[in-house]
């Protein structure tokens, strides 16, 4: 393969899965969209429910804290169904290996090169690229699954 070829080749890998990005936005973001949440949580729970159609405040309280929320805004932008995404967040983490846990860690907390990531697990360049692959494989089945992103 030439190098012309092989950046064909990476940049078609890029925009056949465009979801990748949102799924990285949410992994880099996911204790401010926790946070976020919380905080619109508790703005619900400020408000006051007479017109909601439910007499008792407490119960008004408890029932949009068991709706799910619908979006929330992080930098500007409008990320729908944050609950999910979070949950999908907790589903990788519990699914992968201590060192995908590692590998995952250096990327989304400490942003760190992928040099620097398998430098830090002790696994070489080839394993770290088989493993990240599995492990943006099952972001993806998960983000399907909860019916995040549809792959076509």
């Amino acid at each position: 393969m030439t190098g012309w070829e092989l950046i064909e080749l990476k940049y078609k890998k890029k925009t056949d899965r465009p979801y990748l990005s949102k799924i990285d936005f949410v992994f880099f973001n996911h204790k401010r969209i926790k946070k976020a949440v919380q905080e619109v949580r508790e703005d619900k729970g400020k408000k006051n429910y007479n017109g909601s159609g439910v007499s008792d405040p407490v119960a008004a309280v408890v029932l949009n804290n068991l709706s799910p929320l619908m979006f929330v805004y992080l930098d500007g932008r409008r990320l729908e169904n944050p609950e999910t995404w979070l949950k999908l967040v907790d589903l990788v983490y519990k699914h992968v290996s201590d060192t995908g846990k590692c590998l995952l860690d250096s990327r989304y907390v400490r942003r760190e090169s992928s040099a620097a990531s398998y430098a830090r697990a002790n696994i070489s360049q080839s394993t770290f690229s088989r493993m990240w692959k599995k492990i943006e494989h099952l972001q993806e089945l998960y983000a399907v699954q909860l019916g995040l992103i549809r792959v076509l």
